[in-house]
C-alpha cells in the first residue's frame, strides 16, 4: 500500500470520486478511473467490477489491470457468507480480496483485487477499508441508475409480463419477450434460445425479426453461443473492450459472425426459494443479450438483476403452462370467471372432461401385443474351431481364408524342437542300451564253463541283462509317448467345410501358438443355420412361459419369432425356438442372458452373413397398454414389494 499517501489525499480522491458518481459522466469513465485509483492506492496488479448471474456464477463487467477478465471466474458465490465481510484467499505468490459492493447484498456486485503477493495480516484490515469505501461509490451509482431505471421502465416491464402470460403460444411468448427488452434495458438486440435435449438449443426469437432463417450464419453463432450456456450453466460474456479511458465506443458488429462487439448470454431456469438459499434446475433456454456500445453494456449490466430474475420467473411459468392440453387450460382459465356462467355450459365442459378421462382409461386398459426384445447372430449349426493341441511353431500352413476342405484334411503343419530334441535323445540313448545289452551277450558267451566263478558271473551278466531289458521298455514307452506328441503338430479339419479367419498368413505363418489357442473355424455353409440370440434374464420368464419346449401351457403358444437384420431392416422374416438355455450367463458383465436358438428358413441366410447381427421379437401374449408401456416400473415396483 502507497504509505506517503496522506489521510487527507484518500479523501479528497474519494470525494472526487463520489462526485463523479453522482455526475452524468460516462459509466466506463466513471468505472475505469475508479479501479485505476483503487489499483493504486493497494498497489493491486487487477482490479475488477463483478456481477453474479442467478446461478451464483459471476462475470467481470469492467475490469483493469494486467491480465484477462476471465481469470476472475474462480471467484465462487458465497452462500450463506456475511455480506460484510471480505473474501481472502492467499497462497505464497497471490493473493486475492472481494468486498460486496451493497453493504448487506452480494447479489449487486463485488468488488475484485488481485496481488502478485502475500497480504500481510497487520495490513489486510487497512486494505479492506479502502475497498470497501471505494465499493460505496460504486453502489451510490448503482443506486442513482437503480432509481432512474425504476422510474422510467417500471411500467414497461409490467406490460411485457403481462403479454408474455397472454400469449398462447411459446414462440408468441418468445417474440414478446425478446421486442420488450429493448426498451426495459437498452439492448440493441435480443434473443432467446430454447433448450432441444441434453445439450442442443433453437433460436425461438429475435428483437426486430419477423422471421427468422435458421440456416443463415448469425443464426447458427447464436445458437452456438446459447448450447454453451445451457451445457455450463454459467453466463458467456464478451467486451468490445474493458480497459479504456473513453467514454464511447463506435457501433460495430463483429464481422466474422455478425453479433455486437458487448453481448452477454445467460442461462434461464425455474427458481424455487429466494435469495441465497433458493435452488435452480437445469436450464431450459439460454437468453443473449448485445449491445453496439461498450457505454451502453456498462450502464445496463447491473440492472439486469432488477428486471430478468422478473421476466426469467414470468417465462418458466408460462411455458410450463402452455405445455398443458389446450382444452384443460381454457376450462381452467374460463373457470376462474364462473360467476357469469351458465349451469348448463358449465355441466358441458364437465362432461367433456368426464369423457377424455373415460376415454384416456379405456385406451390405457384395453389389450396390445406384449413383445419382447432380444439381440443376436445369424451363425451355422455345423461348425467347429480349430485350437492348438500342444505348443510349438506354425511351419506351414495349408490352407487359406474361405477354402472348402474335407473332413480330416492336413491344415497347419507344426514343428517343436523340443518334442524333436527329446525324441532323438531317447533315440540315442536306446541305441547306447542296446549296444550295452549286446555287450553282456558276448560277455557271457565267452564265459569259461570249467571256471568255478562261472554260474556266478552267468548270473549277474544275466541281471544286468534283464535290467538293460527294462530299460530299454521304458525308453520305448516314453518314444511312443513323444511320437504321439509329434503327431499332434499335423492339425487336421474336424468337420468337411469352409475355413472362416481373417489374414491367417499374416497372424500364423511362422509364429509360435500355445496349447488351446483357437486359430480359426470350419463351418458347414450348405448345412442347416439358426439364430443365436441373448435374452435378457429379465425377460426370460415371459419367452420360457410361452415358447419353451418344456412348458406343457406353452404347446398351443405361438412358437414363430420375428427377426430382422441389422442390415436391412425393412425385411422382416420368421423362425422358430429349437432349444432354450437352461442357465443364465453374463457374458460382458453387464447383466444375465439365457441363449434362445432358433431355427430359420433355408432361405434366410442369402439375405445375411456368417455372424451378422439380428434383432428378434417374442410375442408374449396380450396384456394391458398401461402394463406394456410401464412394465418395467410396475415389475422395479413389484420386485420392491414381494423381496
Amino acid at each position: 500500500m502507497q504509505h506517503h499517501q496522506s489521510i487527507a489525499d484518500i479523501d479528497r480522491l474519494l470525494d472526487e470520486l463520489e462526485q463523479m458518481a453522482a455526475s452524468n459522466v460516462a459509466t466506463s469513465a466513471f468505472l475505469q478511473k475508479l479501479l485505476g485509483r483503487l489499483r493504486f492506492l493497494i498497489q493491486a496488479d487487477a482490479a475488477a467490477l463483478m456481477l453474479p448471474d442467478q446461478n451464483g456464477n459471476w462475470f467481470a463487467i469492467a475490469f483493469n489491470g494486467n491480465g484477462e477478465p476471465e481469470q476472475v471466474s474462480s471467484f465462487k458465490y458465497p452462500d450463506n457468507f456475511p455480506a460484510g465481510q471480505a473474501i481472502v484467499t492467499s497462497t505464497e505468490s497471490q493473493s486475492t480480496m472481494g468486498v460486496s459492493v451493497r453493504k448487506h447484498s452480494w447479489e449487486k456486485g463485488a468488488l475484485w483485487t488481485r496481488f502478485s503477493r502475500r497480504i500481510p495480516e497487520a495490513t489486510t484490515g487497512e486494505i479492506e477499508e479502502i475497498v470497501r469505501a471505494f465499493a460505496e461509490i460504486v453502489a451510490i451509482r448503482q443506486l442513482s441508475e437503480q432509481e432512474s431505471f425504476l422510474d422510467q421502465n417500471w411500467g414497461r416491464l409490467q406490460r411485457v409480463v403481462h403479454q408474455i402470460s397472454g400469449s398462447h403460444c411459446v414462440e408468441r411468448a418468445a417474440f414478446e419477450l425478446v421486442n420488450g427488452l429493448p426498451g426495459i434495458i437498452g439492448v440493441d438486440r435480443a434473443t432467446i434460445m430454447v433448450r432441444r435435449g441434453l445439450r442442443k438449443t433453437r433460436v425461438m426469437a429475435i428483437s426486430g425479426v419477423a422471421k427468422l432463417d435458421h440456416r443463415a450464419d448469425l443464426v447458427k453463432t447464436i445458437n452456438r453461443i446459447g448450447e454453451k450456456t445451457v451445457k455450463s450453466a454459467k453466463p458467456v460474456v464478451s467486451k468490445s473492450s474493458s480497459q479504456v479511458e473513453v467514454a464511447e465506443e463506435p457501433a460495430k458488429h463483429d464481422p466474422a459472425s455478425g453479433l455486437f462487439a458487448n453481448h452477454l448470454c445467460l442461462p434461464l431456469a425455474s427458481i424455487s426459494g429466494t435469495g441465497n438459499g433458493r435452488s435452480r434446475s437445469r436450464p431450459t433456454a439460454a437468453l443473449l443479450l448485445e449491445w453496439e456500445q461498450n457505454e451502453t453494456f456498462l450502464r445496463n449490466a447491473p440492472l439486469l438483476d432488477h428486471a430478468v430474475p422478473m421476466l426469467e420467473a414470468c417465462w418458466a411459468q408460462h411455458t410450463r403452462w402452455l405445455k398443458v392440453p389446450g382444452l384443460f387450460r381454457r376450462f381452467a382459465s374460463s373457470s376462474g370467471n364462473g360467476l357469469g356462467r351458465s349451469a348448463a355450459r358449465t355441466l358441458f365442459r364437465l362432461a367433456i372432461v368426464v369423457g377424455v378421462l373415460l376415454t384416456a382409461f379405456w385406451f390405457l386398459t384395453r389389450p396390445m401385443p406384449l413383445r419382447v426384445e432380444s439381440k443376436g447372430t445369424l451363425q451355422t449349426e455345423l461348425q467347429r474351431s480349430v485350437y492348438v493341441r500342444i505348443d510349438g511353431y506354425v511351419e506351414e500352413l495349408k490352407v487359406t481364408d474361405g477354402q472348402l476342405v474335407k473332413e480330416g484334411e492336413l491344415l497347419i503343419r507344426m514343428r517343436s524342437p523340443e518334442i524333436s530334441q527329446t525324441i532323438q535323445e531317447l533315440l540315442d540313448e536306446a541305441i547306447a542300451v542296446q549296444e550295452k545289452r549286446n555287450g553282456f551277450n558276448i560277455e557271457i558267451n565267452q564265459l569259461a564253463q570249467d571256471s568255478p566263478r562261472y554260474l556266478a558271473d552267468q548270473n549277474r551278466l544275466s541281471s544286468e541283462i534283464r535290467l538293460i531289458d527294462i530299460q530299454l521298455a521304458n525308453l520305448q514307452k516314453k518314444q511312443k509317448f513323444w511320437e504321439s506328441q509329434q503327431e499332434k503338430l499335423e492339425i487336421r479339419a474336424p468337420i468337411a467345410g469352409t475355413v472362416v479367419a481373417r489374414q491367417l498368413n499374416e497372424f500364423l505363418d511362422g509364429r509360435p501358438v500355445k496349447t488351446g489357442e483357437q486359430l480359426f473355424r470350419i463351418a458347414d455353409f450348405d448345412g442347416p443355420w439358426r439364430l443365436e440370440l441373448l435374452v435378457a434374464d429379465r425377460d426370460f420368464g415371459l419367452v420360457a412361459r410361452n415358447f419353451s419346449p418344456k412348458n406343457p401351457a406353452a404347446e398351443t403358444a405361438r412358437k414363430h419369432v420375428d427377426f430382422v437384420f441389422a442390415s436391412r431392416p425393412d425385411d422382416w422374416l420368421q423362425s422358430e425356438v429349437s432349444w432354450i438355455s437352461d442357465a443364465a450367463r453374463n457374458p460382458d458383465g453387464t447383466g444375465g442372458v439365457v441363449d434362445v436358438y432358433c431355427k430359420i428358413d433355408p432361405s434366410a441366410p442369402g439375405r445375411g452373413h456368417m455372424g451378422a447381427t439380428v434383432y428378434a421379437y417374442f410375442d408374449c401374449g396380450q396384456q394391458p397398454c398401461w402394463f406394456v408401456w410401464s412394465r418395467g416400473l410396475v415389475e422395479s415396483i413389484q420386485r420392491r414389494i414381494w423381496f
